[in-house]
């Protein structure tokens, strides 16, 4: 992944295409995979996300070693939008310079060059003995204005320490891990994760 912050990565009759924007060049191509390769500015876990469940997507999402995460919002990413094409995935692989996750990239992209169909891969609850799906149902927004720390000092908002530790975990109900010292600002637009 190198200095590049996002890939698009296109793979056509054997042949990788790169491009850093969706290209209307590959549309109507009959198409295998496309996959999105991405770094974090945070300490995620390695994971890819897929924006529909359909068997081939879930046979691809299997061949990456990581968690894999289902979500329908935001509708204007990579792999919804070839979702209506091919089997898609959104690779987030770590921080950038991440050498297991750029290991785990260039293996992926390896057993995907050697694959000739995605049934060749075997029955699909076989794929995901030690593999969690994760659902997002939404997402945390901040007021912009809002301040924000993560270390008990006065804030806006002050989330845990290790709130990026949660990241991948399951949480027992009514875990706290930040609260808000501005009612004006409280209202958010909340989360619920599941595991399929």
């Amino acid at each position: 992944m190198g200095a590049m912050n996002n890939l698009s990565i296109f793979f056509y009759k054997g042949i990788f295409f790169i491009f850093d924007n969706y290209s209307n060049g590959i549309l109507g191509k009959n198409l295998f995979a496309a996959v999105d390769l991405h770094n974090n500015t945070g300490r995620n876990p390695h994971y890819c996300a897929v924006t529909c469940l359909e068997e081939n997507t879930l046979r691809l999402a299997s061949m990456f070693d990581g968690n894999i995460l289902y979500f329908t919002d935001p509708k204007e990413v990579f792999s919804n939008f070839f979702s209506t094409l091919c089997p898609s995935l959104t690779i987030e692989a770590g921080q950038s310079g991440d050498i297991e996750g750029i290991n785990k990239i260039n293996l992926l992209i390896k057993n995907l060059i050697n694959l000739n169909s995605f049934g060749d891969l075997g029955k699909l609850e076989s794929l995901f003995n030690r593999k969690k799906i994760f659902e997002s149902f939404g997402k945390i927004k901040i007021p912009n204005s809002s301040s924000v720390r993560f270390d008990n000092k006065a804030a806006d908002f002050n989330f845990e320490s290790n709130v990026e530790d949660l990241n991948f975990n399951l949480v027992q109900e009514g875990h706290i891990f930040g609260y808000s010292n501005s009612i004006e600002k409280a209202f958010l637009s909340t989360t619920r994760i599941t595991i399929l």
